[in-house]
Order: C-alpha cells, then structure tokens, then sequence
C-alpha cells in the first residue's frame, strides 16, 4: 500500500511490487488476487498493473479522522508530560495491535519511553489496553482474554483481569507495572532498540514484551501498603458513541511509587483523558458494575 500510494501517478506491475517486497513473484501474486477481490486494489485489464482502489477511501477518511483525535490530544499531552515530569503517549487501536500515534517529551528533558517510538505497533493483548476493553461487551473482553501471550488463560488470571477491568471503570484510568527486579528494564529495552528501525524494532519489542507481559501487571485495586513501579498510567479518550478512540498514557516511572502516588497521578491523567474526549464532543459510557 505504502509504495503503490507514494506515487499515484504510477501504476505497478506484480514484477515491481514482487522485487520491492522482497518476495517472489508465485507469492506475492494471491496477495495482489485478495486485495483486488475486496477493492483495495484496482487491476488495469490490459496492462496487467496495479494501483489504489476504491476501498481504502473509507479506510482513509477513518484514519484522518483518528488523525484529528491525536492532533487534538498533542497540547494536552505537552502539558501532561511537563506537570508529570514524564513522557506521554497517546495509542490506538489499528486491527490487533496498539500503535503509537504520538508520543511527547516533558519541556527541556527526555525521558524514557519503554523503547517505544512513534509508529511503533504492539499486540493488543493482555495485560496491556485494559482501558480499550473495560467498557466494551463480554465478547469483545472475551476475544482480548483469548490473545494472552501465555496462551488461553486459567479461571484464575480471567478472575484477575475481569477485577483490573472493573477497577478500571471504577476509578476511570489503568496501571501497569514492572515486577521486581524489573526496575531498569526500560532502560534496557531503549538500548536495545536505539539504533533499530523498520520491521526489526517490532520484532524486538514484540519479544520483549512477550517476556515482561504477565497477568498481575496489570493492576487492579490499589494497596496502600505496596509500593509500585507503573510503566504506564493510563487513561481513555471517547468519541460520540462512547467509545474508546485513544489512550492517553504517562510512561516509564523509574522511582517507586505509593499507592496514594499512583492514585493522584491516575486522577491527573484521567483529566487530560477527559479534556481530550470534551474537545472532539464525546461522550464518557455510563458506570456499569
């Protein structure tokens, strides 16, 4: 898609989009049948080449429109990271990942950002994006429980994560945490990737997180007599059917944090979250048990 679309005016044949892919032509040729079939694609009946079709219009004017989200959120998101003194992100959801769609340093300084880079494209799975998936249907939970990187998950960690949704309704925002001995992953993580770009970041952070990801990361209710180390404290950006569009999430914290901490600074996100979501004249769901 991306190399059809950087010149319109050129139409490709299945000899061009094989060499650029890197792929033979017997494979890259099903490909090109599929995306033809379901208009995605337009084959000339003459001169046996591609370009854009038809389809992607919609898919486009979609992705403009969570655009305008992320353009809306980028202020509140500067100002976020300066009063937290952290970076701040804001993710979507595209099919089954999480991509970083912005991603803002605190004026002045940098900080870290769990290796992650603008573009960058995670699983949507647990423990991560329980706040996409606190307010959505049984089936949706049930689809979300379904990716966990440890495979279909026990009675157990399905008890642990429909409490993590529940107490992310409640108070309106989610944690996520390293474990013990942790700590210094971030750091990790970073050098890994600081000289890494294109498809091999993916890899490399989809086998990171593929390692640190287990159930009781994700937090659900907060106890005042632990100390937490959050990687992510997260909140939801609403549309106007009230539905979760973007996350806006404070990154990286590399000191230990009470609960009380955790609490004011979830509050605070929380209210970026739902500044955003009054600019683009969304809606917050309803409180459901």
């Amino acid at each position: 898609m991306e190399f059809l679309a950087a010149d319109t005016s050129q139409q490709r044949s299945l000899a061009d989009i094989a060499r650029m892919l890197q792929v033979d032509k017997a494979t890259c040729h099903p490909m090109l049948i599929e995306l033809t079939r379901r208009g995605w694609l337009v084959r000339h009946p003459h001169r046996k080449t591609y370009q854009l079709g038809p389809r992607l219009v919609p898919i486009g004017d979609a992705a403009r429109g969570a655009t305008n989200v992320v353009d809306i959120a980028r202020p509140s998101l500067a100002g976020l990271a300066d009063e937290l003194g952290v970076a701040c992100a804001a993710l979507v959801t595209s099919s089954a990942d999480l991509v970083v769609a912005e991603l803002v340093q605190p004026r002045g300084v940098r900080r870290g950002t769990m290796g992650q880079q603008i573009g960058d494209r995670i699983q949507f799975r647990p423990p991560l994006a329980g706040i996409f998936l606190a307010w959505q249907d049984d089936r949706a939970v049930r689809n979300w429980l379904d990716q966990d990187v440890m495979g279909k998950p026990s009675k157990a960690v399905e008890s642990h994560y429909r409490e993590v949704l529940a107490a992310v309704r409640a108070r309106g925002y989610g944690v996520e945490c390293t474990l013990p001995g942790e700590e210094a992953l971030g750091s990790h993580v970073e050098k890994e990737l600081q000289d890494v770009r294109g498809g091999a970041r993916e890899s490399i952070l989809e086998s990171v997180y593929s390692k640190m990801m287990r159930p009781h990361m994700a937090i659900a209710e907060l106890d005042p007599e632990r100390q937490y180390m959050p990687f992510s404290i997260n909140a939801p950006v609403f549309d106007d059917s009230a539905v979760a569009v973007l996350a806006v999430c404070a990154y990286d914290f590399r000191a230990p944090l009470s609960a009380a901490e955790v609490h004011t600074i979830g509050l605070t996100v929380r209210a970026t979250a739902r500044s955003v979501t009054h600019a683009i004249y969304g809606l917050e769901p309803p409180q459901k048990a």
